[in-house]
């Protein structure tokens, strides 16, 4: 999905650090699948066709989609900390959280797992 109404990013699940910290944990996953434009959602697609077809030659579609999830969900936990950092140096008087979407946590995710395959056999 995508959409560049904010509200609406926020109503499908952007990540959203409040919300998060309040128990709203599905907001580290859901981010991986909308998109703020149709060129944000056209050339995430772009990358993962190629990504995914590589991937899912080598290791098959399961430990594509986990790797996937995986690495959306850590790339959002890494997101959350930037912004909790950049909430404690601001002395907490940040009151305006932004919202986050998009693919590029898990899509660095598939980049590292092809990487790491090639490093683990010695070839590109």
């Amino acid at each position: 999905m995508f959409s560049s109404d904010t509200r609406t990013l926020y109503i499908f699940g952007a990540e959203h650090l409040p919300s998060i910290l309040s128990g709203q944990v599905w907001r580290l996953v859901l981010p991986a699948f909308l998109h703020g434009s149709l060129i944000h959602l056209a050339l995430n697609m772009y990358v993962l066709f190629g990504l995914g077809e590589a991937i899912e030659i080598f290791y098959g579609r399961r430990k594509l989609l986990a790797v996937y999830v995986l690495s959306a969900f850590f790339g959002s936990i890494a997101s959350v900390v930037v912004s909790l950092v950049g909430a404690f140096s601001a002395g907490g008087a940040t009151t305006v959280y932004p919202i986050s979407v998009g693919a590029s946590g898990a899509v660095f995710g598939l980049i590292g797992l092809l990487l790491g395959n090639s490093y683990k056999k010695r070839r590109l």
